[in-house]
């Protein structure tokens, strides 16, 4: 009730500014125009204006042009205080939403796609795995920068994975630019996001296209922070979306960019230790080869 009567009072505050900036540019002008009379002249304005209209003719419209101004302030403004209110919370709840689906595909690639890989292929537990590169993923979401990950994730596969030197040394540092599913995921997500945004009916293959494309791009990006946002820009253009809608979701970039690098790197660390297990070398202090 308090909000109420508050927000009424603004409304009145402001609507009783512009009457009195108004008032104030209306008795300018008439003053103009009395100042321009003479004794002789009608004392009736409008009968002035009649006697000689070329005299008061441009004051007269200039107060009128006032009086218009001020009637369509007044019938608009409500609109427009909706729509520039309104607006950013209507963006913001697109924006959420895209943050909510990105965040959701890549828990869902986390643990069930790289927990059923080293349960399976690895022959690690995921719980046992994943307590022990938590000072990767650690340094990955504080760093948004698989390179500067890789010194951390060489150490730490080889002292808690077990992961020999010679593999880690290829495998880490090939997927450091190679291997990054998450920002594969993160950029087909964000194109089809702002596609639809701007109203751009993409087809299927397009679709597929993108999906293609993103793949690529994961490939070829490189391990520092941002490095989609180029490519996710020329993607925009590519399919006919204006490019500078790219604003909009580089609020949000910052957070997403480290939970894909997180991302990025356990897939880098679930790749070394298939490649280990596959060789025959010991994981975990254990043999995972065939006996």
């Amino acid at each position: 009730m308090e909000a109420t009567q508050r927000g009424v009072s603004r409304e009145r505050l402001a609507l009783g500014m512009l009457l009195l900036v108004a008032a104030v540019l209306l008795a300018g002008d008439f003053r103009v125009v009395l100042a321009n009379s003479s004794a002789d002249d009608s004392p009736v304005l409008f009968g002035r204006f009649l006697a000689d209209p070329g005299r008061y003719q441009s004051d007269l419209l200039h107060t009128y042009a006032y009086i218009y101004a001020f009637g369509t302030a007044v019938h608009w403004l409500p609109t427009l205080l909706y729509r520039v209110l309104h607006f950013p919370l209507e963006i913001s709840a697109y924006v959420i939403t895209l943050l909510q689906t990105v965040l959701l595909g890549f828990a869902l690639h986390m643990f069930g796609v790289y927990s059923l890989s080293v349960w399976f292929l690895s022959r690690i537990h995921p719980l046992d795995f994943f307590r022990r590169i938590k000072t990767v993923m650690l340094t990955a979401f504080s760093t948004s920068s698989s390179n500067a990950t890789l010194p951390t994730a060489l150490r730490v596969s080889e002292e808690n994975l077990g992961v020999p030197r010679e593999i880690n040394g290829f495998v880490l540092t090939v997927g450091a630019t190679a291997n990054q599913n998450g920002t594969a995921l993160y950029e087909g997500a964000t194109v089809l996001f702002l596609a639809q945004l701007a109203g751009v009916d993409l087809t299927i293959w397009q679709q597929l296209g993108i999906a293609y494309f993103a793949i690529l791009g994961g490939i070829g990006t490189a391990g520092v922070p941002s490095a989609s946002i180029p490519f996710i820009i020329v993607m925009l253009a590519t399919y006919g979306i204006n490019p500078a809608l790219i604003a909009i979701i580089l609020g949000v970039d910052r957070i997403l960019d480290m939970c894909r690098t997180v991302l990025n790197v356990s897939g880098d660390l679930t790749a070394a230790t298939y490649v280990a297990r596959s060789e025959g070398f010991p994981l975990l202090g254990r043999k995972t080869g065939t006996e």
